[in-house]
Formats: structure tokens, C-alpha cells, sequence
């Protein structure tokens, strides 16, 4: 069990009653006992939690938290149940944040705390074994947090989709993170994407969802940032209708995961039609030159670009890139055919430039990061020339 921020004091009373509850519990599912936690500043979380005893021993805790009113110190019975979370959230009214993962309550529970907590602003939940029965689960709405939830994340969730009333119910959604679930999301997307939502951040990762729901995004014209992470479905024409119509983005991340389903059309695109673009990360995309020199001409704004697993971006395209992006202030280049050479070109390019990081790169030498550090003595440099593996890529 893990929450909120912690203060040492709190972390005492917490070891006090955890060795309480391991002295005195007899086996059993009351044996899988509270861990470590607490409660402070309206913030709950929960994780690998299948049982929790009554949050009697929680008292002092929550009386000594920052703000009292957040929750009560009343004790109930277990919140990783449907029945504990009914008694948890009559008496957390005015808790903010809520986080759970792998926990035991289902759709009851859930509802229970939407329903009772009308302050509720970010709602994050991971694999959520109460839902995934197989049996009848009635639908998650929004409740009394209808107009306050701002971000919701749901992450290995196998019956996601039970959360459609509650994302298309949450008025003033900002934030949505889905992934790693299962369902098809393409419909959700085209019943909450409208003209009049306030999603500035959406991040897509290994759905089932296709270029309709992308489309359908398209509609967010507050939109600022977007990843779309290994969705094999998502081609050139969502990401194209993307840019077109959100013209504020200015952080765009797109792992391809080396489909090419995504590729220069989309980048001419994207080089086209987003010139408040701040940042950009293209992992598992094999550009040619012409779309990435479009890319390094049209961005004046571009502060940060990670270029990763890229089968086509050699010297040649990182010396354009390099003589073009004024702006840039941080790039990551990993698993591409770069050599020596084109590292060099940021001795004199991007002027701007605060740090460079080359990983797993082959023909990238030791010698040359040294040679670089000797002629902009401001620039950190970060290079991994031992790994020459490319499978696993990251931004910086």
C-alpha cells in the first residue's frame, strides 16, 4: 500500500502498526497485511494490495495528516474489497487523487468513490482484478467527480472499456492516458473527441485502436500533446489528420514499432502543419532525408527531439539536422547507422544545444565525445558506445 508523499514520523507510526499486524495476524487472508503507507494532502494510493485489515491503525496517521478533512479517521473495513471502499470513500470526500493497482474491488468499489468524492481531479488505475470475473459488471460512470476529474489513466485493465461512461461523463477531462488494455478504444474515442473537450494530453499505448480513432482526436483542437506508443493499426492518415487540425501540439511522441505504417507522409506532415511543435520523439520510424530535412527546416521552435531505432537516419540527416534545428536544446539519438561524422557536425550546429546523448549507436566512438566536450565545453555529452543493441529505445 503506498500514499501520497511521506513524512518520517508518519513512516514510524506506519512500522509501529505493521509489526502490530504481522505479531498478531493468524494466516489467512487477513495475513496479507498492509506493507508501508499513509495518508496525506487528500492523496490515496493503493498497489498489490489484496488485503487490507480496518484502517484503525491508520488513525494517527490521518489525524496528523496536512489537511484533516481530506479523510476521516474513522475506521472501516477492508478498501480492497467492494465493501471497504463503500466505507472508504463516505469518509474521503474531499480526496483529490486516488491511485490503485492490482487491487480486488471491482466496478462497485470504484463507482463507490466517484460517486462519494465530488473533488476528485486524477484517477489512476492498474489491473484491477475485480472486474475481470468474467461475470456481470455493471458500468463506471463519473458520480459526483463528473466535473472536477481532470485526469484519468488506465493501465492493463482487461475489461477497460467498463470506464467508457466514466472518461465521456468526465466533463473537463484533460488528461487521458490509456494503456495496455484491452478492447477496441476507437468508439470511445469518437464519442468523447468533440469540438467543445478540453483534452490537452492523450497517450495511446498498445491498443487496438486505428486510424478512426485518431481521426476522431483530431476534433480536440485543445490538444497539446500526444503519444501514440506501438498501436500497429495507426497509419499515416491519423497522424496526418492529427496535425492538420490540432494546431496547438507541441510534444508529439510516436513509437512506429518498426511497422512503417507510419512514415514519410506522416512526417511531411507533421513538418508541414505543426509549427508550435516543442518536441518530438520518433521511435521504430525509418524517415527518409527529404521528410526529415522538412522536419529540421520548418521547426524553429523545436527545443527537444529523440530520433530512435531508426533503420534510415545516417550522417547525413544528422548533419541536417544540425546545421537547420536553431532551437534545439536537447536530442537523443539511439540505435541508428550514425557514425563519428555526423556527431561531429554539433561542434558548430545547434547553437543552442545543451545536451546530446547518443546511445547504442555502433559506429559511434568514445573519441569522438571527448573531441566534442573539448570544443563546446558548455554541452554535456552523453555517449553508451559499449551496447549495440537496439531493440529497447527511450527518449531523453
Amino acid at each position: 500500500m503506498v500514499i501520497g508523499t511521506y513524512k518520517e514520523r508518519k513512516w514510524a507510526d506506519l512500522e509501529k502498526n505493521k509489526r502490530f499486524l504481522n505479531k498478531n495476524s493468524t494466516g489467512g487472508e487477513g495475513g496479507k497485511i498492509i506493507q508501508k503507507g499513509t495518508v496525506t494532502n487528500g492523496v490515496l494510493s493503493f498497489e498489490n494490495v489484496n488485503y487490507v485489515p480496518e484502517l484503525k491503525h491508520c488513525r494517527s496517521m490521518i489525524e496528523r495528516s496536512k489537511n484533516p478533512r481530506t479523510l476521516s479517521s474513522s475506521s472501516h473495513s477492508s478498501p480492497a474489497t467492494d465493501v471497504g471502499m463503500v466505507g472508504l470513500a463516505k469518509n474521503c470526500k474531499g480526496l483529490k487523487k486516488f491511485s490503485c493497482g492490482s487491487c480486488m474491488f471491482g466496478a462497485k468499489g470504484i463507482n463507490a468513490l466517484l460517486d462519494s468524492c465530488s473533488y476528485l481531479e486524477e484517477l489512476s488505475v492498474k489491473r484491477l482484478r475485480g472486474i475481470n470475473d468474467g461475470g456481470a459488471t455493471e458500468p463506471i460512470g463519473p458520480g459526483a467527480a463528473a466535473s472536477s476529474l481532470k485526469s484519468i489513466c488506465l493501465k492493463e485493465l482487461y475489461n477497460g472499456h467498463f470506464f467508457g461512461p466514466l472518461i465521456s461523463g468526465a466533463k473537463k477531462l484533460k488528461t487521458l492516458k490509456l494503456l495496455r488494455c484491452l478492447g477496441d478504444w476507437d468508439r470511445l474515442l469518437e464519442t468523447i473527441a468533440t469540438a467543445d473537450s478540453c483534452l490537452v494530453e492523450v497517450h495511446l499505448e498498445r491498443l487496438q485502436v486505428t486510424d478512426v480513432g485518431l481521426s476522431s482526436l483530431s476534433n480536440c483542437s485543445k490538444l497539446e500533446i500526444l503519444h501514440i506508443v506501438k498501436t500497429p493499426e495507426c497509419t499515416n492518415t491519423g497522424v496526418v489528420a492529427i496535425v492538420e487540425h490540432c494546431k496547438y501540439l507541441r510534444k508529439l511522441h510516436i513509437d512506429g514499432w518498426r511497422t512503417n505504417r507510419i512514415g514519410n507522409e506522416g512526417l511531411t506532415a507533421i513538418a508541414k502543419h505543426s509549427a508550435n511543435l516543442q518536441e518530438l520523439d520518433l521511435i521504430g520510424v525509418n524517415p527518409n532525408s527529404a521528410s526529415l530535412e522538412a522536419i529540421a527546416t520548418n521547426y524553429q521552435k523545436l527545443e527537444r527531439l529523440a530520433l530512435c531505432g531508426s533503420e534510415t537516419i545516417t550522417d547525413g540527416e544528422i548533419s541536417s539536422i544540425a546545421s537547420k534545428c536553431v532551437a534545439l536544446k536537447k536530442l537523443c539519438i539511439k540505435g541508428c547507422p550514425v557514425s563519428d561524422e555526423g556527431i561531429e557536425a554539433f561542434a558548430w550546429g545547434c547553437p543552442n544545444l545543451v545536451k546530446i546523448k547518443v546511445k547504442k549507436c555502433k559506429n559511434v566512438t568514445s573519441e569522438v565525445g571527448d573531441w566534442l566536450r573539448a570544443r563546446r565545453g558548455s554541452l554535456v555529452v552523453n555517449l553508451d558506445v559499449c551496447e549495440v543493441e537496439t531493440e529497447a529505445v527511450d527518449a531523453i
